[in-house]
């Protein structure tokens, strides 16, 4: 009985961080989690599509949704540049790959 108490006592506690825990990893973005992540700096960015060197592994191209949500430090394909920090969210079935949401991080690539 008092596992039960101590572990309900634990969820109800945990419940104001859950929007912490859902968004990209405290950032302040409020990615849906209904994709995959990809990590990186940009390295290319056009009207249609933009280029990610994840520092670690191949850079990957994604086209640009129709829909597209950019989030963080910057709100915008049109504010995207060189060198910004970037979380995408995608879906492994799109072909072409496809950015549907976009979280700006702030500052500077963390040294490896």
């Amino acid at each position: 009985m008092r596992r039960l108490v101590v572990g309900a006592a634990l969820a109800v506690l945990m419940v104001p961080l859950v929007p912490w825990l859902s968004s990209a990893q405290g950032t302040g973005c409020a990615l849906s989690g209904a994709y995959r992540q990809f990590t990186g700096e940009i390295s290319e960015v056009g009207a249609t599509s933009l280029v990610i060197e994840p520092g670690a592994g191949a850079p990957l191209e994604f086209a640009k949704s129709p829909s597209i949500a950019v989030m963080g430090e910057k709100v915008g394909w049109n504010r995207l540049r060189k060198g910004d920090r970037v979380i995408v969210s995608w879906r492994m079935a799109d072909d072409p790959r496809t950015a549907h949401e976009i979280c700006v991080l702030a500052g500077p690539r963390p040294a490896s």
